[in-house]
């Protein structure tokens, strides 16, 4: 089911396209504000009780619906296959990150640098360096973070927990991304969550970068083997691409005058594509295993 699911998910991204505008997750942001607000005065919604309270209010409908409706990732059914696939293809994203990169590329490349810094701005949904250079080394590393965080992340708990999975995992990015800083113990809850959820697919994704670009760069980073468990997920996904393309920038610092290169973010768009199709193929065999066992 699972595989099966996945390939129609790539059928009809590919047939229709640019499906970016039908994943809108404002309704997250309000639910999420308004249990929130309901639980002032309680002295547990500032911790991972609130949390679970929030990731609940969604997780159990869902695990519920699934769960009586026998429509869970064993069960090869037309129907349970369409909700399978509509699933993951709203958790997916919710933009494309190529597509993205692609135009902050394209706009570098005619020197539209207006354009280019809107583009990623969006990317990157932070507040832009005026360096250019800088902005350029941050979208080729936000890139890899991306491909995990938007793409391999959500097939990998799919294949894993079936749509539940893939939901939890896009609720955890979503949460995260509302509280980027650690400030409050809600917001710890929040990042401890994240860290979890993206702990065995970024794993995944250094794997990937191995296998698609240079193998003993992805890993040299890796001084010794518990560093792969214990390092922040986030940090060994960048520093693996990186390594992946034999890019050391992220040891350099970049001058006031450097010019921006983007010929190395191209390299970085090709690897996150070669990863992402490497690392379908992955997901394929673990779902493949799951039918023969």
């Amino acid at each position: 089911m699972s595989l099966i699911t996945i390939l129609f998910c790539l059928a009809i991204e590919r047939f229709f396209g640019n499906l970016d505008h039908l994943r809108q997750f404002a309704w997250f942001e309000y639910y999420t504000s308004f249990v929130f607000d309901k639980l002032q005065g309680y002295s547990f919604r500032d911790g991972p009780i609130g949390l679970i309270l929030i990731i609940a209010g969604i997780a159990v409908p869902i695990w519920t619906v699934f769960y009586y409706a026998h429509l869970d990732v064993e069960l090869i059914s037309v129907t349970g296959l369409v909700i399978a696939v509509v699933t993951v293809l709203y958790c997916l994203g919710p933009k494309d990150p190529a597509r993205q990169v692609k135009r902050y590329i394209n706009a570098m490349e005619k020197s539209d640098h207006e354009a280019a810094a809107l583009y990623a701005g969006k990317f990157l949904k932070t507040e832009l360096n005026d360096n250019p250079a800088i902005v350029a080394q941050e979208v080729k590393q936000g890139l890899f973070i991306a491909t995990n965080d938007r793409i391999v992340g959500v097939l990998f708990w799919f294949v894993m927990l079936g749509p539940l999975g893939a939901v939890l995992f896009r609720m955890a990015c979503l949460l995260k991304e509302r509280e980027p800083a650690i400030n409050n113990g809600f917001a710890k809850a929040v990042h401890d969550f994240y860290d979890i959820m993206v702990w065995p697919s970024a794993r995944i994704c250094i794997l990937g970068f191995a296998i698609a670009g240079s193998f003993v760069g992805a890993i040299s980073h890796l001084s010794e083997w518990s560093a792969l468990w214990k390092r922040d997920s986030n940090e060994i996904i960048v520093k693996s691409g990186l390594g992946g393309l034999h890019d050391e920038s992220y040891q350099q610092t970049i001058s006031d005058d450097a010019e921006p290169n983007i010929e190395s973010v191209k390299e970085a768009l090709s690897l996150a594509q070669r990863t992402t199709i490497a690392l379908l193929a992955f997901l394929a065999i673990l779902s493949m295993v799951g039918w023969l066992s």
